[in-house]
């Protein structure tokens, strides 16, 4: 099997990070790039250097378990691969590669001998914290063999309880090797294209109650039950999608589910309903069907956010409110698939961009009775803060607030796009110059609208930066700007030697830093507060990572290079 360009680059990062001395890499890709082909190349490879390697891939649901073990079969038929699934019925635990569900696992790590290498899908779900299933198993595993290394691949390397899984406190991981997000991938033409607008209702959030920095489950269905909601939905859903094949509509609960399924069903629409009580049997016979085209409507509570892959779905309805950045982001995720066209049979990305406007699935729609699209804003440019200092509230970590608003309404095709948008996307719709706020004026529905633009910077700090957190790399000043709610970067060599020195030096000088320059990068730290905050910085996505080119403030410009 040839790999895409980004798996290959992903598999290389990971093995470059040990190369180096690293211990547990993470893989942030999209949802919809084939993470699956990426955990079955890296078994093999892993194998290939080290035949003796054993090998244990985790996931949390027996779908994927099933999904991920098939796939290293297409790519490596004569792996030495087995699975132990309750759910499955199979437990195999002498194979070198053992591919489990963490539910039938936990707690018999002592079963399955050495391991020095775990792989573990959809790695958002550990927590940082020395708790739960999976770290129980981790560490079963580490009583035998204390050199184990992690490697996990999510599409959202953050947990909103405690922020960046690499660097909050607790983190399992050490470092991100590779990205690839959803708006690079859409534009290289390997994702489907997701067309957002706002639904002609919406759910009504103000008196619902919430906790931890979320709306309380049992308060917000009671708010999405009503009735009226429910038909205009409904009839909304109905009327826009009517040239839509398979819609996936996310609801607030169990009952909510129902009713919306009940609802369109009065519409003639084939709707059936999966949650957390469908029985196991019945709910593979319904995904079944609804991949099949049998079902157009697919309703669900709280079940099919991550790891279920239907690249039919042409239309999500979004009728459960999230303050939650990974929910937002898993939930869009779930349409971004292509479905009809061999991607791999292109070249080069305007090819398959073309690939994918004629096929059955040009893009898929995203109706939003929720709120969600004008609170978070677009999922490609989401990027979550580390976890609070101690005693600060944590309920705000990978949250956005009720009130928030990231994107507005093209008034001619009704698409939402960005809040600062000067022009529509779509429709070629111009807004004129966006205008100032507090909040969000400066988040665009793509990375690549940040080129050549300027925006403000609401705060900043300094911190000494140590790489992979090795003691004995040469450290280096980080300076962090918030933009929103977004985080860019950059790094000040002090205590680096010539040219490379002279930079740092260049920074303190033009932010009215006092003489003498600091020798350190402590020091640096220290009198950080001697600098004056730029009040713009300009920031240039279209390398492989965002780079704040240029700050300025109402008076001056200054260029980084």
């Amino acid at each position: 099997m040839k790999l895409r360009p980004y798996q290959e680059q992903s598999l290389d990062a990971t093995f470059e990070f040990w190369r180096n001395g690293g211990g547990s890499p993470l893989i942030d890709l999209a949802t919809g790039l084939g993470k699956s082909v990426v955990v079955a190349k890296l078994c093999q490879r892993l194998r290939q250097a080290a035949p003796d390697v054993r090998i244990m891939m985790l996931v949390h649901v027996r779908e994927l378990v099933q999904q991920n073990f098939l796939q290293l079969l297409r790519v490596w038929p004569e792996a030495p691969v087995g699975i132990y699934s309750a759910g499955l019925n199979k437990r195999d635990i002498h194979k070198s590669i053992v591919f489990a569900s963490i539910q039938s696992v936990y707690s018999k790590a002592d079963v399955f001998g050495a391991r020095h290498c775990v792989i573990v899908d959809e790695a958002h779900l550990i927590p940082n914290k020395s708790e739960g299933m999976y770290r129980e198993f981790l560490d079963g595993l580490r009583a035998t063999y204390p050199g184990l290394r992690v490697v996990g691949l999510t599409a959202t390397p953050y947990r909103t309880d405690s922020g960046n899984l690499t660097t909050a406190e607790g983190s399992l991981f050490d470092e991100v090797v590779y990205h690839y997000g959803i708006g690079e991938a859409t534009e290289d033409g390997w994702l489907c294209p997701l067309t957002a607008k706002a639904g002609r209702s919406e759910i009504d959030v103000a008196g619902v109650k919430k906790r931890g920095g979320e709306f309380v489950a049992k308060s917000l269905q009671e708010a999405a039950l009503n009735v009226d909601i429910v038909e205009a939905a409904c009839e909304d859903l109905v009327a826009r999608g009517r040239d839509r094949r398979s819609w996936l509509l996310f609801c607030t609960g169990v009952d909510h589910a129902e009713e919306v399924a009940r609802s369109l069903r009065a519409r003639q629409i084939t709707a059936e309903t999966v949650t957390g009580k469908t029985p196991k049997d019945q709910r593979a016979r319904m995904l079944a069907a609804f991949k099949r085209g049998e079902i157009r409507a697919l309703t669900n509570a709280n079940v099919l956010t991550t790891g279920f892959d239907a690249p039919n779905v042409d239309l999500i309805g979004m009728l459960r409110p999230t303050l939650s950045t990974s929910l937002y982001v898993q939930m869009m995720g779930r349409g971004t698939r292509t479905d009809g066209v061999d991607l791999n049979a292109f070249g080069t990305a305007e090819e398959r961009r073309a690939a994918i406007a004629a096929s059955r699935k040009p893009n898929c729609l995203v109706l939003d009775y929720a709120g969600n699209v004008r609170r978070h804003g677009p999922d490609d440019v989401v990027m979550v803060q580390d976890k609070k200092e101690p005693g600060e509230p944590q309920e705000e970590v990978g949250r956005v607030e009720v009130e928030e608003v990231q994107a507005k309404e093209c008034p001619e095709c009704e698409e939402l796009v960005a809040q600062n948008a000067r022009k529509c996307k779509f429709c070629g719709f111009e807004f004129g110059e966006p205008k100032h706020a507090d909040t969000a004026e400066d988040l665009p529905v793509l990375s690549k609208e940040y080129d050549d633009r300027w925006f403000r910077v609401n705060s900043w700090s300094g911190y000494v930066w140590n790489k992979r957190k090795d003691p004995d790399a040469v450290p280096t000043l980080r300076v962090d700007y918030m933009v929103g709610p977004l985080v860019d970067s950059v790094w000040m060599p002090f205590e680096h030697s010539g040219p490379i020195r002279g930079k740092a030096i260049k920074f303190w000088r033009d932010h009215g830093g006092h003489e003498p320059t600091p020798v350190t990068c402590w020091e640096a730290a220290q009198r950080f507060a001697e600098l004056r905050k730029p009040d713009e910085v300009q920031i240039d996505t279209r390398g492989k990572y965002r780079e704040i080119k240029n700050w300025r403030y109402s008076d001056a410009e200054i260029v980084i290079e």
